[in-house]
């Protein structure tokens, strides 16, 4: 028994040949376009996140000391 013969496999091919590239190209920006997506909503997420927990007064831990530590009097620390 022998298999298909090879010539029609590659002229399949070379007739659908017009559809891959377009259909290749439309891939790749679709997937950067998801891939973009998503990351800005993570960002918005985040920001929102950060946003609730400014304006609801839930800040992390010693934040209320930082403004203090800019307004203290004396020598600031020097680096090394």
């Amino acid at each position: 028994m022998e298999g298909p013969p090879y010539g029609q496999e590659r002229r399949l091919l070379l007739i659908t040949s017009p559809l891959w590239a377009p259909l290749g190209l439309l891939a790749i920006v679709t997937e950067g376009a998801l891939l973009l997506c998503s990351g800005l909503a993570v960002l918005a997420l985040g920001a929102g996140t950060w946003a609730h927990r400014r304006l609801t007064g839930r800040h992390p831990v010693g934040a209320h000391r930082v403004g203090y530590a800019y307004d203290a009097p004396g020598p600031t620390p020097s680096m090394p």
